[in-house]
């Protein structure tokens, strides 16, 4: 553990001083930074990056106001919120590992992979990534280890893949996924249908209705960003 917190302090180091010399301007900086000022699109789904970074980065940008201190301050908090998710996946981890070595060598990995560092720091949905998929994951593992409250716990899954997906759109490939495990589990546990189909219901109506949603939003705008979103009839980006 001594390690695991020597590895987080460096990288939190790195991402901090890489904030202090405008590391958070990525390609789309000015994209992101007139979303996150601008209060009338805190919501809009039409666009290519889902609202709870921007909430966020606003909120921010409320308390501190319109200076560098911004910018500098969102990065340096992203990237704390995704070492955080990183420790916690970490003691998750290591009980599935045989071999410390092995572990730790997964610990240096992803604490000091240069895209996960890189994205930490940078405006954007990207760095968002991390944390929700951990916590994505937390809840899926508790569905699975607590047969008798599996409906509470659907419901905080559904919960979970929807913060998901207002934070990241790639999250939308877990709903497929996730439900071809509560298949396989509807024929091992022998679940009744109405149980199956509750909590289906309760993990899936929530994310899946925002994914519709923002479908219905992209489709009606003129901004090219917003089309590519999603892939038109022919099979190709517009």
């Amino acid at each position: 553990r001594v390690i695991w917190a020597l590895a987080l302090g460096i990288a939190f180091l790195i991402s901090a001083f890489a904030a202090l010399r405008g590391g958070y301007a990525p390609a789309d900086y000015q994209t992101h930074l007139t979303r996150i000022l601008d209060s009338s699109r805190l919501f809009d789904f039409s666009m290519t990056n889902p609202p709870i970074y921007v909430l966020l980065g606003h909120g921010l940008f409320r308390l501190i106001g319109r200076n560098n201190g911004f910018p500098i301050t969102l990065s340096i908090v992203q990237a704390t919120i995704n070492l955080l998710a990183l420790w916690w996946f970490f003691l998750y981890s290591e009980p599935r590992f045989k071999s410390p070595v092995l572990h730790l060598a997964l610990v240096v990995f992803l604490t000091f992979l240069p895209v996960r560092i890189m994205y930490a720091a940078c405006f954007g949905a990207d760095w968002t990534t991390i944390p929700v998929f951990v916590l994505v994951l937390f809840l899926f593992d508790k569905f699975l280890s607590e047969e008798t409250s599996t409906p509470k716990n659907a419901t905080w899954l559904g919960l979970g893949l929807a913060l998901g997906f207002w934070s990241k759109y790639s999250f939308v490939a877990l709903l497929p996924a996730i439900f071809v495990i509560f298949v396989f589990l509807w024929w091992k546990r022998r679940w009744n249908l109405k149980r199956f189909v509750t909590i289906c219901a309760l993990s899936f109506v929530l994310p899946s209705a925002l994914v519709f949603y923002s479908y219905f939003q992209s489709t009606r705008v003129k901004n090219a960003a917003a089309r590519t979103i999603w892939l038109p009839k022919q099979g190709v980006p517009g």
